[in-house]
């Protein structure tokens, strides 16, 4: 119940004249509700978690005429308004100091306002105007810059702005607050983090990363009315690099450096041309033929980004619908080729397609092929 005893009442599902009682009449009627009490309301519990930040119990009885209660304690009310301002004051002065690194510049979009960048950090609010906080904080996120937003957030489009090169971490709750992202960001390309016992308050969280190279803004296209989610960005460090391959029956190179021309295979007359420059002088691991069908172990140091190659056509092995449903990104290498020059079938080059994943830790990364294939990985940083 509102104890002021005036209309401000909850407007959402289960409110005075939400559709939902007309649809669960027997609900209705074992409450017990009169929708005449001013100031007395239901809603559902998930609605109650998040939008109210305390719970406080107060032994008093309740006047049921409207206004009596405001009247009895608005001159206290009107008293703690100038300590209420100075704490905002102060939380302001601590926003202005507390901005993350820098690697996201800010939000906007879905009817609300974003708050400024803050760093990231087990046990910070998830909006400064809420009591909601941040529980079981995935490593990863720790020391970037994190944006929330005012509640509610509407359907429509948000826009992240940010500086390049940066991987951006999106958060939201599971279940109907969701905005639809579980369905929007992995169809373009986020991976999904783990993140075990990631909450805000209650309310369980998932977590999808994505690395931005270049561009200054990506916006998401959040379908449902009301979504509980925020970013934290990270410069995209790549001081790790690929270390060893292993499966598919066959022996794995060692690691050697990329470059224009060189061979594909140290065994067979097929090399690399017009490599992208992403990949030049970063680290190579390619395999004997033929790779079979099977589990292709790729071992690597963090934090790294790793490039998969493999050829389009007979010899891609699956190995394409595995990545993109798997939050890797295909880079535009439309020249990329497979050269063999005097075998018959070549031609002037088969062409390659490419993936890149940033990993910001882990070790190791697996990926099941169907059937023989011609594929390899790179490592943008290299000591070599």
């Amino acid at each position: 119940r509102n104890p002021w005893g005036n209309d401000s009442e909850w407007n959402g599902p289960w409110s005075d004249r939400s559709p939902e009682w007309k649809a669960n009449p027997s609900i209705s009627e074992a409450l017990n509700v009169d929708f005449q009490t001013e100031g007395s309301f239901w809603m559902d519990f998930e609605d109650w978690l998040y939008v109210m930040g305390q719970l406080k119990v107060m032994n008093c009885k309740m006047p049921s005429r409207r206004g009596d209660f405001h009247n009895q304690i608005v001159e206290e009310d009107e008293d703690k308004q100038e300590d209420v301002q100075e704490d905002v004051q102060e939380d302001a002065a601590d926003e202005d100091e507390d901005e993350g690194s820098g690697t996201i510049k800010g939000c906007s979009g879905l009817g609300i306002d974003w708050h400024r960048p803050r760093t990231m950090a087990e046990g910070i609010l998830l909006y400064p105007d809420k009591d909601y906080t941040f529980q079981n904080v995935p490593p990863v996120l720790f020391g970037g810059a994190y944006i929330g937003s005012h509640c509610w957030p509407k359907a429509g489009t948000w826009t992240i702005e940010y500086q390049a090169p940066v991987k951006l971490y999106v958060w939201a709750t599971q279940g109907k607050y969701s905005g639809g992202l579980e369905d929007v960001l992995p169809a373009d390309g986020w991976a999904v983090e783990a993140a075990d016992g990631f909450c805000g308050g209650a309310m369980a969280l998932t977590l999808w990363s994505r690395h931005f190279t270049t561009g200054s803004s990506y916006r998401i296209r959040v379908s449902s009315d009301t979504m509980v989610a925020g970013v934290v960005g990270k410069q995209l460090e790549c001081s790790g690099k690929v270390t060893g391959c292993s499966g598919l029956g066959v022996a794995w190179n060692p690691p050697r450096g990329m470059a224009e021309g060189i061979l594909i295979y140290t065994d067979k007359d097929y090399t690399f041309r017009n490599v992208p420059a992403c990949l030049t002088s970063g680290t190579y691991i390619g395999s004997h033929c033929w790779p079979k069908a099977g589990t292709w172990t790729i071992e690597y140091e963090a934090p790294t980004m790793l490039y998969v190659w493999v050829q389009q056509g007979a010899y891609n092995a699956g190995v394409d619908e595995v990545l993109k449903a798997d939050g890797w990104l295909l880079e535009d290498a439309k020249d990329f080729l497979n050269v063999a020059l005097g075998l018959d079938g070549f031609g002037s080059g088969l062409p390659l397609t490419l993936w890149s994943r940033h990993f910001a830790s882990g070790s190791s990364y697996s990926i099941e092929t169907k059937d023989l294939m011609i594929g390899g990985v790179i490592s943008e940083c290299s000591d070599l």
